[in-house]
Parts: structure tokens; sequence; C-alpha cells
């Protein structure tokens, strides 16, 4: 037998007793099993290290521990080297990716559920914690109606001296708010024309689709003031969303949606959490295990906020003048993450605007079999028009005057030629931010105007 032959015999024994040891004993699926003794294969066949470099115990001393959904607890590792640049090898796995994720030595709940964590160095298992997941989000239909309006406890922040920026005399209002801090990045407020004003016998609803590439982020201004943001945009573009809020003297945002865990969603959410006074979050119940996901729980954490999980039937009661109602998720099982994305119908007496997130086929069928009325003046196209969104029965149903889609540079052939067809058949006047920049178009109730 050669060299080769007996370091494979004792790799693969090694990994064998590892195995055995952690099915009989940590109670952890063999898939997760096989995912340790390929660590194992591959850490065997790296250059050797000095003995006192070998970690030979291992152990997690966290204890076991209870962690809210989309809330991460740390793990406290121990062993006997400590010379912590020589400890990076470790690498900590949980019996249950759907319930909970381990990233960084950071436990993420996903799920209602109990999983086990365990660790591993070479051939040293550690013991294993349990995890317990609890689903502590609040269902509710009126946001007003519970502490989640008015948990932020963020201290009263102060306004960049620089920084004057005078409302359009066509937009509400805002409510009064304790004045923002200076955002940590310089910012200028962006120039914005000022059109003239569309004739209204009333307050307007007015909806900003803000121009940030090849993402979403929409700023919504309520009759009464009150201001909801869905989506931030992608983190390069957080200045500018930042910025387009204060030209506009907001300091508060009462609602904050995000549609679903893509980066060029959720990006930018963390900047404004941080940078504004937040009233509500919500978002649906899907998860991923992102840098940018994982940031964003994280801030949301430091803020002492809490998320509402979104699905279709909820309202929220916002502006009494408004009916403000989520139509989708309709499920909280899709393997596709544009499918959990958070679908907002908002009706001002006689005129609606419908907002689709990254929503396809799939939710739209399972929203077109709710039998709901989905008529709306305005469309925010979904998914940035692409081929797998804005089915033909979906926009028949919805019959929509105006459509706007939130679109930059990008590799994917957004908008596709079919999606654009299928609107101009329908002699729907289309918008796109790539072309027409941020798009303001408001309601008196009555009238559409577009700016």
């Amino acid at each position: 037998m050669n060299v080769i032959q007996q370091a494979l015999r004792m790799l693969f024994s090694g990994a064998e007793k590892n195995i055995k040891q952690i099915l009989r004993y940590q109670r952890i699926p063999n898939f997760v099993a096989i995912i340790i003794i390929f660590s194992l294969l591959v850490s065997g066949c790296s250059a050797p290290i000095s003995d006192t470099d070998i970690i030979e115990i291992l152990s997690i001393n966290s204890g076991n521990l209870q962690i809210n959904r989309n809330e991460y607890a740390d793990l406290v590792i121990s062993s006997n080297v400590k010379n912590t640049d020589k400890t990076v090898g470790i690498k900590c796995i949980s019996s249950n990716v759907d319930i909970a994720a381990v990233i960084n030595n950071k436990v993420f709940g996903l799920s209602d559920g109990v999983a086990n964590i365990t660790c591993y160095a070479g051939s040293v298992i550690s013991n294993s914690i349990r995890a317990t997941i609890i689903d502590k989000s609040l269902d509710v239909d009126n946001p007003e109606d519970n502490d989640n309006t008015d948990q932020t406890q963020q201290p009263p922040i102060e306004k960049p001296v620089d920084q004057k920026p005078t409302p359009p005399t066509d937009h509400p209002t805002p409510k009064p708010d304790p004045t923002p801090t200076p955002l940590p990045d310089p910012v200028t407020p962006i120039p914005t024309p000022t059109p003239d004003p569309p004739p209204s016998n009333g307050k307007l609803l007015i909806v900003n689709y803000i121009d940030v590439g090849q993402g979403d982020s929409i700023l919504i201004q309520t009759p009464n003031g009150s201001n909801i943001l869905i989506d931030a945009g992608t983190s390069s573009y957080q200045t500018k969303v930042a910025n387009y809020l204060i030209a506009r003297g907001i300091t508060k945002i009462d609602v904050l949606i995000a549609t679903h865990p893509h980066a060029d969603h959720i990006g930018g959410m963390s900047y404004i959490i941080e940078n504004f006074q937040i009233g509500s979050i919500y978002m649906p119940k899907a998860t991923t295990t992102t840098k940018t996901y994982e940031t964003l729980l994280t801030t949301i954490k430091s803020k002492g906020l809490l998320i509402n999980t979104a699905k279709a039937g909820m309202s929220i009661d916002l502006d009494s003048s408004l009916s403000v109602k989520i139509i989708a998720p309709v499920s909280s099982t899709y393997s596709d993450l544009n499918q959990h994305s958070v679908v907002l119908k908002i009706t001002y007496q006689n005129n609606s605007f419908l907002f689709m997130g990254d929503a396809g086929f799939t939710s739209e069928q399972e929203i077109l079999n709710l039998g709901i009325s989905l008529k709306a003046d305005v469309l925010k196209v979904g998914h940035h028009g692409s081929s797998t969104s804005t089915s033909q029965s979906f926009l028949t149903a919805v019959a929509p005057k105006y459509a706007v889609i939130s679109v930059g540079k990008n590799s994917y052939g957004h908008p596709t030629e079919e999606v654009i067809n299928r609107l101009t058949d329908l002699g729907v006047n289309t918008f796109r931010t790539d072309i027409d920049g941020n798009i303001v178009i408001s309601s008196d109730g009555k009238s559409i105007f577009v700016e």
C-alpha cells in the first residue's frame, strides 16, 4: 500500500468515525453528515499545520437558544487554540436549515420550530445545542392599534443644516415629527422640477416611482400627510432615496414595506431605517441567507422594531380616506422568492393603484383565484417587466390606464418585448424609469395626473 492509499484510509476512517458520532449523538440528518464528510476530505488535503494550531477540543458555550423569527443570537465557541486567527476553520451547521441558519457564528431564526446547532473543525465535533425559533411577528389589521406603530424609540434627530428643501405646493404637508439626524454620507437634495399643480378639489394621493436603476423604490404620500415606502433599491442608490425623501420634507416613514428579500429591493433599506423615523415594517414570511438580508435584520433589531408578517387579506389603516390592502402573498411556501412578493392595492375614492413587487405568474394566478376586484388605474408592473410576470389574464383583470416599469441597465432583457406588447395591445400608457427617470403620479380621488 503506497503513502497516498494509507492517507486516504486514515482520512476516510476519521470521517466515518465522525459521521457515526454525529448521527448517533447529535441527531443530524444524513445530508448534513455528507456535507461534513466533504469538508473533512477538503481539510484532509490541506497543507499540514503545526501541533500548536490543531484544534483538539471544541465546544459551544451558548446554551440552548430561544430566538424570534427574523432575529439572531450569537454563538459562543471555545477551543484549545487560543490564537483566534487559527480558529477560522471552525464551521457551524444547523440540523434544519429551513428553521435556523448559521452565518458567521450567528444563528438566524427563519421559521417556527427546533433545530440542533453543531460546530466542527476538521475531525473534531463540538457538543450540540438546541435553537428554538418562535414567530412573534404581529399579524394586525391596524398598525395604529398596537405598540408596533410607535416602537422605534429612536432619539430625536436633527436635520442637516445644509438642507432646507421646500416641499412642492401640491404635496400634502407632512405630520410634525422630530427632525432627522445628519446622514452619514454627504447628502445634497436632488433638484426636482416643479410642474404645474394638477387641478384638485381636495388633498392628493401622490405616488413617487423613484428611479433606482434595476430595482424598486416607491414613496406614497397619503392625503393626511402619512408616508409609505415600498422597497429602497440597492445599496448603491440608498443616498438617492434618502435625498428624495428629505427634498420632500419627510422625516418619518409611517409604513415601510420590504416586498421580498432580494438586494435590488432591500439593499438600501438598512440605510433608510438608520436615518429616518420608522413607524411599522411589513415583510413576507420569506428568508434568505444573504449578507444584505442579514444586515437588514440586524438593523431592524438594533432599532427595537418588530416585523409584521405581510400576507393576503391584511389591511393597513393608515389614512381614513384610503383603502390599503395586501392581496399577496397568498402562501408562504414558494421556492421562488419573487412569488413571496407583497402585492399592495391602494384605493383613493374612485382611483386605484396596484403595486406588484416582483410577483410572477404563480402569484398572479393565486390572486386571480381570490375572486377580488383587481381593477386599477395605475399598475406597477411586476418584476421589472420580466417575461415571467404580467400574464395576459392578469393584465386583462387589472385593465390599467397607466403602467410604470421600474428598470435600469440589466442583462436580463427587462422589460421584455412580450410584456411591452401586452401593455401596448391593451392601450396602456406606459412609463419607464430608465427612460423617464423619477415618475410621479397623483390622484385627487377622481382623476389621475402624471408629472
